[in-house]
């Protein structure tokens, strides 16, 4: 959602802070906020005040919030400094002190000690000034989404929080998420998923990539249909998440070789391409289709007269795997100065190829980055920087509603995403010493206290035509069981509280005795993961007997091993799908 100056100076500016803004623009005084909030606000709508301050900034700087603005508003300064560097003949440093320079003047703002914030209310201010888009390099390679996020999980983790907390409904004779529920997933997605440079993607197109991924993700035991709804199973979740990256993008990659066919082929022409850098798809596509037909050309040799299969992958099909791929953070996509798509492996990928199918060249031991932490706002908002661990991601997943995805992925804590925690086993105490994990700092007083009390509300459950069932955080459960009186409204029922009185006088009793109360119903409680659980065993264990057998024993030329990159075909002998 698009914060006003008015927002971000009454709710995200310490008092100190406003007032030193207060006072750079408009002099001495300012003692109380509100009155420094209006006067600030009706400062900034004159005509006067904002030719001033677009009259103030040269081109550097312009470029600088143009590139802060393009990503989002909020990026690592580091991160940020290197890419203004990569346009030009001004080093990181000369670039560091330009922010710095507007930082002073109060147009970027400093999250924790390295992350520059440009809010949505400055940006509207300076206006035409930073909309223009800076010069194009020659030969420059436009990256796409994938490549400028620089993201080593891909859709995946976002993919599984959101699904964690809106388990789309499925078709029962299809086995197929709803159209509806897709289109709400292809809107969140479509501005994280969309390639910049290769014009608007259509919703239609956004759709159809997390249609795939979430096929390939219910095949692998991730997601589980219970009922009319997928459900993230949340021991496959926590297993993946805790596994170094290497490990992560080679169990993606074993599970596409065993149950998508000819789909690593455009990756395996990749990585023997790895030193090339950016290859364009009409290259790809024919290296890809000469692969495709590699195991026939035995056949070819002992009888001449025998035509080679008919059915190759065309320019369409490898766009569709580049793309899977990308979403699944083992390629990067994006464009040349031609407007022509162009992909490359990333070096997990390629570490991950070389685990699997690679038994001579040396692994590289990769070191995993130092992770970022979150940063916690007063107003319940939870900022995770790009690299944060896939752990991390899942561990705020269980508790909190992801709502953005950019440079900074925000969640948002609310009562039912912390209820839902505790439906799957989290205490309020779990949550508590989630949050203090993996914020960066301490977690402002208001926001530990709501989550515990959220934590500590009961909810009803849907009985399954047999009544509801009224279930709570254990503590919570004690605390009702104990309460005088409690045998005349409740009846133990399993894990959870069978009221022997109507609903609502079942609330009533439990309002007069301090306990809350979800408004929210919940599905009842199934034996959960079991299929899934299985399914994403299987992949293991498959995952480990390849990468422990790393090619050995594979014939000498054959599909996985020793395959020299291949020049492409002649342009008469393409394909024209």
């Amino acid at each position: 959602m698009k914060r006003t100056l008015r927002d971000f100076l009454e709710h995200e500016v310490v008092f100190e802070h406003l007032r030193t803004i207060y006072r750079h623009h408009l002099g001495t005084g300012g003692y109380d906020r509100a009155e420094m909030v209006d006067a600030l606000v009706a400062h900034f709508e004159s005509s006067d005040a904002r030719r001033t301050l677009t009259d103030a900034i040269d081109d550097v700087e312009a470029e600088a919030l143009y590139v802060l603005r393009q990503v989002g508003g909020i990026a690592p300064r580091d991160w940020l400094c290197r890419e203004l560097a990569a346009r030009g003949d001004r080093s990181a440093e000369q670039w560091r002190r330009t922010l710095s320079k507007l930082r002073r003047r109060h147009l970027t703002f400093l999250i924790g000690s390295d992350t520059a914030y440009l809010p949505d209310g400055v940006a509207d201010l300076l206006g035409d000034r930073i909309s223009g888009r800076p010069p194009r390099l020659p030969h420059d390679v436009i990256p796409g989404a994938s490549a400028v996020r620089q993201s080593v999980h891909g859709l995946v983790v976002a993919l599984l929080a959101h699904v964690h907390q809106t388990p789309p409904r499925v078709m029962a004779e299809e086995d197929r998420v709803w159209k509806r529920d897709l289109e709400t997933l292809g809107d969140f997605f479509l501005s994280y998923l969309s390639e910049p440079a290769a014009g608007s993607m259509s919703p239609k197109v956004i759709r159809g990539r997390i249609a795939r991924v979430i096929e390939l993700l219910r095949r692998l035991g991730f997601l589980e249909k219970r009922g009319k709804r997928l459900y993230v199973d949340f021991d496959s979740w926590a297993d993946w998440s805790r596994r170094p990256e290497i490990e992560r993008q080679s169990l993606l990659l074993s599970f596409l070789k065993d149950h998508y066919e000819n789909i690593p082929l455009v990756l395996e022409a990749l990585v023997d391409w790895r030193e090339a850098g950016w290859i364009p798809l009409a290259p790809l596509t024919e290296s890809v289709r000469y692969r495709a037909m590699r195991p026939h050309f035995h056949m070819l040799r002992v009888r001449a007269q025998t035509e080679a299969p008919p059915e190759v992958p065309g320019r369409g099909w490898v766009s569709v795997c580049v793309h899977l791929l990308a979403d699944l953070g083992l390629v990067y996509t994006g464009s040349d100065p031609d407007g022509e798509p162009v992909a490359s492996a990333t070096d997990s990928a390629i570490d991950a190829w070389s685990t699997l199918h690679d038994a001579k060249r040396a692994r590289r031991k990769r070191d995993e980055p130092k992770s970022g932490r979150a940063y916690v706002q007063p107003n319940f908002e939870l900022l995770l920087p790009e690299d944060a661990s896939v752990e991390q991601h899942r561990s705020i997943g269980a508790i909190a509603q992801i709502r953005s995805l950019d440079r900074f992925w925000s969640y948002v804590l609310t009562p039912q995403s912390v209820s839902r925690g505790v439906e799957e086993g989290l205490s309020a105490q779990d949550a508590r010493e989630t949050l203090e994990n993996v914020v960066q700092g301490s977690v402002p007083a208001n926001v530990r206290e709501a989550v515990v009390g959220w934590a500590c509300t009961a909810w009803w459950m849907d009985g399954d035509g047999d009544g509801f069932r009224l279930a709570a955080e254990r503590s919570v459960r004690d605390r009702i069981a104990g309460a005088e009186g409690v045998d005349e409204v409740f009846a133990a029922d399993g894990a959870g509280l069978r009221p022997l009185v109507p609903r609502a006088q079942a609330d009533r009793w439990l309002e007069e005795r301090g306990i809350r109360v979800s408004v929210e119903e919940r599905d009842p409680p199934h034996e959960l993961g079991e299929k899934a659980r299985h399914e994403y065993a299987r992949a293991l264990e498959a995952w480990a007997r390849r990468a422990e057998h790393s090619g050995e024993g594979t014939p000498q030329g054959s599909y996985w091993e020793n395959a020299a990159p291949v020049a492409p075909l002649p342009e008469t002998a393409r394909d024209p799908r």
